[in-house]
């Protein structure tokens, strides 16, 4: 036998070996039979909130299962799932540590991939104070309002032709967004998170067998790492650039108007690195 293979099936059967024996030693809630290896990944029924439901009248509340090696707990139940989400969100609030989430994440610097901690809570408290306000929403009503009249006579103009409704409230969306962040339509970088999310929604084998994580069988993390994170990264850098640019020139009369001028007017305060600011952006497109 090939040593290569010999070695795989060896790390494979300890892996199995070591999980079932700490699996023995922990108090887990109750669940389906999970196969070695691909867990209950053959015995998942779509729509999966309906699966969980049913599998949910025969195990309790809370069910354990694995998909492929990873281990999942399933909240079916409204007072269970408060405990989990309120009276203990802190527990639950730090995000699995996998490769895809560390590159989209630059790293661990934004809001919502992070470990909780002192710079969580800094970002967190930035955006809730800065963007995800009622002020923030008031400032930005005449952005949204242009955009809302540039989209109509879009329509207007195609009168009379076939018209991608689809496409138009897709650029309205994406042009408020980046009128409020960097002060300017037609910015791309909607589009790179939009395509960057795409690859979440696609079944990734090394995230259900993390010991195949490495070989990228799917090529999603080239992908991400040689194309979509550096042209996001190169577009970001460049709006922060020019908003730094403007910062210094206006001096002591720089007034902020949009997200962007809002991070960098804080770095020596909160003490923002560049990659935190393009983080932060990132997660609020």
């Amino acid at each position: 036998m090939d040593l290569g293979v010999a070695l795989f099936l060896l790390s494979v059967g300890l892996t199995i070996l070591i999980g079932r024996i700490l699996s023995s030693q922990r108090r887990l809630p109750p669940g389906p039979f999970c196969f070695p290896i691909f867990g209950a990944l053959f015995s998942l029924q779509e729509p999966l909130h309906q699966h969980f439901a049913k599998i949910s009248k025969k195990y309790g509340p809370i069910v354990f299962l694995k998909i492929g090696m990873v281990p999942f707990v399933v909240v079916t139940d409204k007072e269970m799932a408060a405990q989990v989400l309120k009276a203990h969100d802190l527990e639950f609030a730090s995000r699995p540590d996998e490769e895809f989430f560390r590159i989209v994440s630059h790293d661990w610097n934004d809001l919502i991939l992070a470990p909780i901690g002192d710079k969580w809570k800094t970002m967190r408290r930035i955006s809730s104070t800065h963007l995800f306000n009622n002020s923030t929403l008031k400032a930005s009503a005449g952005f949204r309002e242009s955009e809302m009249k540039h989209a109509v006579k879009a329509i207007f103009q195609q009168s009379g032709t076939t018209i991608k409704l689809q496409e138009v409230l897709s650029n309205l969306a994406s042009n408020s967004l980046c009128l409020v962040l960097f002060s300017k339509r037609g910015v791309e970088v909607v589009d790179l998170i939009r395509n960057i999310l795409g690859l979440s929604l696609n079944l990734n084998i090394g995230t259900l067998l993390p010991a195949l994580d490495w070989l990228d069988l799917h090529g999603v993390y080239k992908k991400l790492n040689t194309e979509l994170v550096p042209r996001l990264k190169l577009l970001l850098e460049d709006q922060i650039d020019k908003h730094r640019r403007r910062k210094d020139q206006a001096g002591d009369t720089f007034v902020p108007q949009d997200f962007t001028d809002v991070l960098i007017s804080l770095e020596d305060k909160d003490k923002l690195s560049n990659i935190s600011i393009l983080a932060l952006l990132s997660v609020s497109i």
